[in-house]
């Protein structure tokens, strides 16, 4: 299981605390550049590309956005712990 926080007290950057760790919330907007070029884009692969490339680098993906990704690789991304607790109360 992926830790978004892993190990982010020994190295601090600017807006990071001793508790929490400053996250960077990139959105991306408009019509892809191979859609209004009118050439095949696949925006299905393109998200299960960034969702592994989130998954990867300890990030996480917001989910206001499409997610293509599988229960288990989304369980991967984000801890559980919480949100099974608050399913057994």
């Amino acid at each position: 299981m992926l830790d978004a926080e892993k190990d982010f007290d020994k190295d601090k950057y600017p807006g990071d605390t001793d508790y929490a760790q400053m996250f960077t919330d990139v959105g991306i907007w408009g019509v892809p550049g191979p859609v209004i070029r009118q050439e095949v884009w696949d925006g299905v692969q393109a998200t299960l590309s960034m969702e592994k490339w989130l998954r990867k680098n300890n990030s996480y993906q917001c989910l206001y956005a499409v997610i293509e990704q599988s229960e288990e690789e989304f369980w991967k991304m984000f801890n559980p712990t919480l949100y099974t607790s608050v399913r057994k109360k």
